[in-house]
């Protein structure tokens, strides 16, 4: 199969443009890392994307990570000076209505540096909670019926400068966690199981093969399968694992693929799964 490019978008200099994407169905999501400004977009019948609406932040920092679902989507901005998680909803009009806030229990937290949505329930990272060098911690929120979103779990890293938290991903009733700074950097990974009920649970850790793997680096989940990138293996070159989860709620280790250049590749920085 051969992806052809059908649209591209350029914004200013320095705003890191395209440092988050997320799409889903006829609708994608993009933020910066400086700029404060989300961009979303629309595809019509005919295949053709354009932008349809910006939507900003109070400080630079909005739009860090993003991603969407169906009707809704959730934004995050790390560091942020209030706010640092907003939820979206799309109406009839296809505009993006913001309808809920969450904020940060401490400023250097680094909530919101990573989010992940899926149906009625998200997920959000602080990767740095606890006095900026702690282990990190993450949130799971639900929907509720009066369409506010309310934070019904939480959980936290296991050693001081984990970075938990730093990548997150929910699908359905499975969450994945990761802390590339756990163990000398080698990295680990949590999965997450819903109960029948409202309940998340830990179900499941792997770790990285070497220091400095950074295993964790990025993660996805799409089902009862999973993915982990490890940009560290091999003094960068990366490594990237494939998950699938057993009847038990283990997750075995099903394929690995490896870089085919020299270190320096970074293979595994980011990565997602889908089907």
């Amino acid at each position: 199969m051969t992806w052809v490019e059908i649209f591209r978008d350029v914004k200013d200099d320095n705003l890191h443009f395209g440092k988050s994407v997320a799409i889903s169905g006829s609708y994608a999501v993009v933020g910066g890392r400086l700029g404060g400004k989300v961009y979303w977009y629309q595809r019509d019948n005919k295949s053709n994307w354009k932008e349809i609406q910006v939507t900003e932040g109070e400080d630079n920092e909005y739009g860090t990570s993003v991603d969407i679902s169906g009707n809704y989507a959730i934004v995050g901005g790390s560091y942020a000076l209030e706010e640092a998680v907003f939820f979206y909803e799309r109406q009839k009009n296809s505009r993006w209505e913001l309808v809920g806030t969450h904020s940060f229990e401490s400023q250097y937290d680094g909530l919101g540096n990573s989010v992940s949505i899926s149906g009625n329930y998200a997920i959000v990272g602080a990767h740095r909670w606890l006095n900026d060098t702690g282990p990190g911690k993450v949130y799971f929120f639900e929907r509720k019926k009066n369409v506010k979103w309310e934070m019904i779990y939480s959980h936290e890293g296991e050693i001081d400068n984990d970075r938990f938290g730093d990548d997150v991903y929910i699908s359905g009733n499975n969450a994945i966690v990761s802390a590339i700074n756990y163990d000398s950097n080698r990295g680990k990974v949590y999965f997450f199981q819903k109960d029948g009920g409202e309940n998340w649970k830990l179900v499941d850790t792997k770790e990285g093969e070497n220091e400095n793997d950074r295993y964790g680096q990025s993660v996805s989940i799409s089902g009862n399968f999973a993915y982990v990138g490890a940009r560290g293996f091999e003094s960068n070159s990366g490594k990237i694992y494939f998950y699938q989860k057993k009847k038990n709620l283990k997750w075995d280790l099903v394929k690995t693929f490896t870089s085919d250049t020299a270190s320096g590749n970074m293979f595994g920085d980011s990565g997602s799964i889908s089907g």
